[in-house]
């Protein structure tokens, strides 16, 4: 895993319950910035993050993304092609 699905800052657990808070931005759908779930559907959602053995799971979206430095290396080799302004031929 490159990084964290969950920010450790945002959840808290209450012992006396054996439930976690989970705090973050506003959900457009739910109207509301948590989720209150028991400490094994907590467990259940962040597992479901980890691969598979030998499975590949990492995925750029942006910048980093394959379309993205694709687009960026040919914008650069048209920029630096040679002859890449046309010239007239010789008579």
């Amino acid at each position: 895993m490159l990084r964290a699905p969950m920010a450790l800052e945002e959840m808290t657990y209450d012992a006396g319950t054996g439930t976690v808070i989970y705090r973050s931005k506003m959900h457009l759908g739910l109207k509301r910035n948590f989720q209150v779930m028991p400490g094994a559907e907590w467990l259940q959602l962040l597992l479901r993050h980890v691969p598979d053995r030998y499975e590949h799971l990492a995925r750029y979206v942006g910048w980093y993304s394959n379309r993205a430095r694709g687009e960026r290396a040919k914008d650069r080799n048209e920029r630096a092609a040679p002859g890449h302004a046309r010239r007239a031929p010789k008579s």
